[in-house]
């Protein structure tokens, strides 16, 4: 019997190839993200990473935030400067917690699940997450200093907003695997 083979899988489009000198880019703004990247307590990156703001590339979003809490020309020079300052120390702990998450996902998704290997890589996960939360609480007292206090508000109330959506959905999985049940 002939079965059909499936087609072959388009390439990705041009606007998605990334060159090596973007992907370290893409990189130190991922960390911005998974750090949390806060401003005095409050998040520059208002909604969590894998919602990426609408759905906007990583750069885009960043500078979506900045523009709605209405950063100056300068104050966006000046946050990149404090970007670079410490990406080469938070950059090499979000490449080790990349490749700590993927190789959990694999141990996770195994074919015969190993709890033992799976709990002591999340260790090595957790201990690569709370350097990188030292890190970003760094980064973003460093960020703090650039905002001013009517911008800081501003973003905590759409921290504020994020959050309520998050509680929102969790209240709403709640009530929908409840009827399932």
């Amino acid at each position: 019997m002939n079965t059909p083979t499936p087609p072959a899988p388009s390439p990705a489009p041009a606007a998605f190839a990334i060159t090596v000198p973007r992907r370290r880019k893409w990189l130190a703004l991922a960390a911005l993200a998974v750090a949390g990247l806060t401003l005095g307590g409050a998040a520059l990156v208002a909604r969590p990473p894998l919602a990426l703001a609408d759905h906007l590339p990583l750069p885009l979003m960043i500078r979506a935030r900045m523009h709605e809490m209405g950063f100056t020309q300068q104050q966006r020079a000046d946050a990149l400067v404090v970007v670079r300052k410490h990406a080469p120390t938070m950059m090499p702990l979000v490449k080790q917690m990349v490749g700590q998450r993927r190789a959990l996902h694999d141990l996770v998704r195994a074919e015969q699940p190993d709890e033992v290997a799976i709990r002591a890589q999340v260790q090595r996960a957790s201990q690569t997450a709370a350097e990188l939360a030292v890190q970003a609480s760094r980064l973003a007292s460093d960020l703090g200093r650039i905002a001013t206090p009517e911008q800081k508000a501003k973003m905590q109330i759409l921290q504020n907003a994020v959050q309520l959506k998050v509680d929102a959905a969790l209240e709403f999985a709640e009530r929908w695997l409840a009827k399932e049940a």
